[in-house]
């Protein structure tokens, strides 16, 4: 065992780390990491420990590990599956960094594991915000070296209750909700006799988002995904039926569903409160332990996963009761198009319909971006053999069509399409980007993603890097799913260079000469008309870069430094320097997001005869 070194193990909470705080004012300089998401916990702990401690930067490291790691995590979980049909409604299944954790927590156990070895930090002290990550550290290596945990088991035990009550809380809350939806539909007599007319026709099933976006001013229902695929079947007289997944469900969102006299079938129609009620006792057994992944025991991780199936477990597993009850309603579907992502939601739909309908044809619109890292996406060769799965999936363009094939997807299986829902990227209105000369300020256009803590992450180093510079002039754009209010509090007021614009991104880039981001589309659309675009790593989770699979001349950032040298190289690019990399940029967004034409739809419905 390791003795020389002093090693402290704490959660990331002032009034819980009574040994750091002594051990801050024994010692002249400590040195301390933090494994978690929450990038708040981590300002707090910059500013409570202050000047007596230097952060260790794990950023690139981090994005390397989950990297190195990807293919081996993907197999390891495609051999975790039990034969069980409701497997595919877990969260750990479907491997989405947005839910699941136990990626991100190996790879924090992983670089746990490289500082304990390198053995170079007198007085370390490690912050970890995952209370099961916290006990996988110590499971790992408390043989090895002396780590002091300077939170206790009563909180451990306090915190396991909270998460029971929690899960049951969920639960209740969901099934409740779905009953009161019943209850309205009942209300305005949406019974099944309203689709009695549907009966003994073979129906296309189109699956879409459903939210305020989906009806105009008038009341029209219009996807924001498929465009106007409703429109082409209707002139195409195909018999189609819309199966509404509901983002929020709500009184408002059913009214406007029921009044857009389009053919809607509600699932409340078709499920019954025993339906609902029978979730609530269903549970996926959890093992004692599961096997080492990379020398390293992870099963306090993935039982920390399991905790995570609630609400999207139980609405996953609904639809095998919703295709049960179609088929004893005597209605019959040749086929089915919805939104691919490959989500566990999409999963339990391709099953029901599967087992009820063996003979429907499924075909999933990949109809967003697919990260490299965006592990949802992917599987191994055991997980495909027993997957569900559709027919063929139709992408937004070749580049996807490549990776899928390259990642294992079976190439008769993958068809290029188009992409719909980025149909504004090929505005003839747009501006090419031309760099002027001689410039004395230059004006950078921050996007952030939708997620609290990636945002402030970001605007964090910005601020550092740029802010109160007089050569700068920094625009935040904010994602119009932000929570703002709560950002203030830590961000604080602005340097004077800085502003917040409510201004569509397309008027933005028409005077913008480097745009920032992390996970957004709007790194997109600077590419196509020609603006420099810089991307910035995160610290604390796994990066969602659309860029990953091939950088193609995309510059990445990991820390304040690298940001200044990286923004000031591409901000002194003169036009001769700019010419090929646009000429480029503009190629890879075309490749990603084929332009919609004539055949666009065609494909879709070619697809369904």
């Amino acid at each position: 065992m390791n003795v020389k070194n002093r090693i402290i193990l704490s959660p990331p909470i002032k009034s819980r780390s009574s040994k750091v705080l002594k051990l801050i004012n024994n010692y002249n300089h400590i040195n301390w990491v933090y494994l978690g998401e929450n990038v708040i916990n981590a300002i707090d702990i910059e500013k409570w420990i202050g000047k007596k401690g230097e952060q260790i930067d794990i950023a690139s490291r981090l994005q390397e590990t989950a990297h190195l790691f990807r293919s081996k995590y993907i197999d390891y979980v495609g051999e975790l599956n039990n034969g069980s049909a409701n497997w595919w409604a877990t969260t750990i299944s479907e491997k989405n960094p947005f839910i699941s954790t136990v990626l991100l927590h190996i790879c924090y156990l992983q670089i746990c594991k490289e500082l304990l070895e390198k053995n170079q930090f007198t007085h370390l002290v490690i912050f970890v915000e995952n209370g099961a990550l916290r006990k996988a550290i110590i499971k790992n290596f408390a043989d090895l070296y002396k780590i002091e945990n300077a939170d206790n088991r009563l909180h451990d035990l306090t915190n396991a209750i909270k998460d029971k009550i929690k899960n049951i809380l969920q639960k209740i809350y969901y099934i409740s909700k779905n009953i009161y939806i019943i209850i309205i539909i009942k209300y305005y007599k949406l019974n099944r006799h309203r689709y009695s007319c549907l009966e003994k026709k073979p129906l296309i099933i189109l699956r879409d988002w459903i939210d305020y976006r989906s009806f105009d001013s008038k009341g029209q229902y219009k996807s924001a995904y498929f465009g106007n695929l409703n429109k082409e079947l209707k002139l195409g007289k195909k018999h189609f039926v819309i199966l509404p997944y509901i983002i929020n469900i709500n009184k408002k969102i059913l009214e406007q569903i029921i009044n857009s006299n389009e053919p809607f079938i509600i699932p409340h129609v078709y499920l019954t409160e025993i339906n609902i009620l029978s979730k609530f006792f269903i549970n996926l057994s959890v093992l004692e332990s599961y096997p080492f992944f990379n020398d390293l025991d992870i099963t306090y991780l993935i039982q920390d996963d399991f905790k995570k199936d609630t609400v999207r477990f139980i609405d996953a597993l609904l639809y095998t009761d919703l295709m049960r009850n179609l088929s004893n309603s005597n209605i019959s579907f040749q086929s089915c198009i919805y939104l691919y992502e490959n989500y566990i939601d999409e999963k339990l739909l391709c099953a029901g319909i599967k087992k009820y309908y063996p003979l429907t044809k499924l075909f999933g619109y990949q109809h967003s971006t697919a990260p490299i890292m965006l592990l949802s996406y992917f599987f191994s060769k055991k997980e495909y053999d027993s997957m569900p799965f559709p027919d063929k999936i139709i992408t937004n363009g070749q580049y996807f069509t490549n990776l899928f094939k390259e990642e294992g997807y079976p190439s008769e299986k993958v068809a290029t399409g188009a992409a719909i829902r980025y149909g504004y990227l090929y505005s003839k209105e747009r501006i090419k980007y031309i760099r002027e000369q001689n410039k004395s300020i230059y004006t950078i256009l921050v996007t952030p993603s939708a997620s609290f803590n990636e945002t402030l992450e970001l605007l964090k180093n910005i601020i550092q890097a740029f802010g109160d510079k007089k050569q700068y002039k920094i625009i935040i754009k904010y994602h119009p799913a932000l929570n703002t209010k709560a950002l203030k509090k830590y961000i604080g007021q602005l340097p004077s260079n800085t502003s917040i614009s409510e201004k569509p991104v397309p008027e933005l880039l028409n005077n913008t000469d480097l745009l920032i981001y992390n996970f957004t589309g709007a790194c997109l659309e600077a590419l196509y008309v020609g603006v420099p675009i810089l991307h910035v790593k995160s610290n604390y989770r796994i990066d969602l870069d659309i860029f990953d699979y091939k950088r193609t001349n995309i510059y990445s950032a990991k820390n304040v430094e690298e940001i200044i040298h990286m923004g000031d190289e591409l901000l002194q690019m003169n036009e001769e320097q700019l010419k090929p990399k646009q000429d480029l940029w503009k190629k890879v967004v075309e490749d990603m997001f084929r332009p919609v034409d004539e055949s666009t739809y065609k494909l879709l419905m070619d697809a369904n005869g």
